[in-house]
């Protein structure tokens, strides 16, 4: 059987994550053995079907008996692991390539006698993603001011406000405070006192104030792209009603990375579509969460927890979570024209629509433009309502994992504005 090896991949949607757990049973409700590096190879020693029927989009998760060496065998998901070599013996056939165990169709065969393992010593946790934002509180929604013919204007995104500085970068004093949904005359934009981020800051009129705001702590109405702050073409946030939480990987600290968007907003705020419309391509509902019970902290279970990132009965983390496919010529030209920058031509992208409270969609439902795709949550793994956005760019647009497609996440402001 060693002509038939298997590699471990990790949780394609959660890469920092290193490490597997290898159980000493075909279920995540087995005992954990020891975990396990990512790229460690194993020789096939036994498949069977998930023993409790888990299952990812109506397909039975399988399970992979391994032998690692060294006295080291037990049972890993086969969506963790890639397969190649003569399956035949396992009901895959054979691989001529490396490819995700849970991408093949098998065929049941009588599996091969596996060897009972004794669980080591419990292993140290490892470091995992960071936590998600305190629960903030709801506000009463304000009217959205109207725009003043074409010229474009700005929104403060901070719930509780945003500070007014007298320069551009957090070394200068606070002139004052803007409340939240503040609306300000833009009067420039510049990067930051001493390039010390990324972020460019804003200067800003407004309520007789004139000072400067981080860019991403202000939402753009109309036409901004003479101070390059987003294209006019840009797709809207997909929440009317929300504040700003947390941007893309801006971090390169292992605790800092996160790949979306996180925004605010009351419970069952409308999480919408894009204005072009779409097609939903998977839902996944929490079958862990419970309305009283909606996240890891209400069922008394830690944030981050790579038991929970790698669960699918919480949507591996997301909770309730929708992916829509945007077609490459539904994107706006700025879109397209970045995709073309960075050699994705003609690529489309998948969005990302998770921690929702309600799904109010079906896979293979061609949304119409701003169409209601689900409400704002709490669930999964998340401490907070709020809408985690993620983008991932694809060539077929008939993809449905977005596992395959990590290697092409990018900023959601690649066609969101925020």
């Amino acid at each position: 059987m060693a002509n038939f090896v298997a590699t471990v991949l990790g949780n394609l949607d959660f890469p920092a994550i290193r490490e597997i757990n290898v159980r000493t049973g075909p279920a995540i409700i087995n005992s954990l053995l020891f975990r396990i590096a990512v790229g460690s190879q194993a020789e096939v020693l036994a498949v069977e079907a998930d023993s409790t029927g888990s299952a990812k989009d109506g397909k039975v998760y399988q399970w992979l008996n391994l032998d690692f060496g060294a006295g080291r065998r037990g049972w890993v998901r086969d969506d963790l692991i890639g397969i190649e070599g003569d399956g035949s013996a396992f009901g895959y056939g054979f691989i001529p390539q490396r490819t995700q165990a849970f991408m093949l169709a098998r065929s049941v065969v009588a599996p091969a006698p596996s060897t009972p393992v004794t669980p080591p010593a419990p292993s140290r946790p490892q470091p995992v993603e960071p936590a998600e934002p305190a629960e903030p509180q709801p506000e009463p929604a304000r009217p959205e001011p109207a725009p003043s013919g074409e010229e474009g204007y700005a929104l403060t995104m901070g719930r509780d406000g945003v500070n007014v500085r007298r320069g551009a970068g957090t070394v200068f004093e606070p002139v004052g405070r803007f409340p939240h949904r503040t609306r300000c005359r833009i009067i420039g934009a510049q990067p930051e006192h001493n390039r010390a981020s990324r972020f460019k800051w804003v200067n800003v009129e407004a309520q007789g104030t004139v000072g400067w705001i981080r860019e991403d702590l202000l939402r753009y109405v109309g036409d901004v792209e003479p101070f390059g702050l987003a294209y006019h073409d840009a797709y809207p946030a997909p929440m009317e009603r929300s504040w700003w939480v947390r941007d893309w990987n801006t971090d390169p600290n292992f605790t800092a990375i996160h790949y979306g968007w996180d925004l605010g907003a009351a419970t069952g705020e409308p999480v919408l579509a894009g204005p072009n419309g779409g097609l939903v391509v998977q839902v996944t509902r929490c079958t862990a969460c419970t309305p009283a019970q909606p996240n890891v902290l209400s069922q008394g279970r830690r944030l981050n927890d790579p038991a929970v990132l790698q669960d699918p009965a919480w949507g591996f983390g997301y909770g309730n979570y929708v992916v829509v496919r945007y077609l490459h010529d539904q994107l706006p030209a700025s879109t397209r024209a970045e995709l073309q920058r960075r050699n994705l031509t003609g690529y489309h992208l998948f969005t990302i629509y998770a921690h929702m409270s309600e799904i109010d969609v079906q896979v293979g439902q061609v949304l119409q433009p701003n169409q209601r795709v689900g409400g704002c949550g709490n669930t999964g793994n998340s401490e907070a309502t709020h809408l985690h956005l993620e983008i991932r760019a694809w060539n077929n647009p008939n993809e449905t994992s977005t596992g395959r497609m990590i290697a092409n996440r990018m900023d959601p402001v690649v066609l969101f504005r925020r």
